[in-house]
């Protein structure tokens, strides 16, 4: 029986890339985010790009790399939070962002966004 033959160990090439480091637990909790990007409108496009963090709390709406809406969002007793936004000159667009929460520990658990133009679903994201 013959065995296959194999390359010298300084001739084989990876087949993977080597794995990004974990982050432990808690560096995983505290750094949870959510964070997307998507592009409104046909013969007019623009970039939106959603960012919030929620263990920290900061919220950051920018469309085509100009903020349009910053808040802060922690310690609420409402689970949903809407941030409503026109996009475009000559094609308008109205856009709302539907940030939902869990009822208990928000911080550290997933978080759902659905967003809204012109009143079609168009994406749901999650942390």
């Amino acid at each position: 029986m013959q065995w296959p033959m194999q390359e010298p160990p300084s001739e084989r090439k990876p087949t993977q890339p080597p794995a990004a480091p974990m982050r432990s637990g808690l560096a995983q909790v505290v750094l949870r985010r959510l964070e997307f990007e998507l592009e409104v409108g046909e013969a007019e496009r623009h970039r939106v790009r959603f960012f919030f963090d929620q263990f920290w709390g900061p919220v950051r709406i920018s469309v085509d790399g100009r903020l349009v809406i910053r808040g802060f969002r922690m310690f609420s007793l409402r689970t949903t939070k809407l941030y409503r936004f026109t996009v475009g000159d000559r094609e308008r667009h109205e856009v709302v962002i539907e940030l939902v929460r869990p009822r208990i520990w928000a911080g550290f658990r997933r978080q759902r966004c659905r967003v809204f133009v012109d009143r079609l679903s168009v994406g749901e994201y999650s942390s």
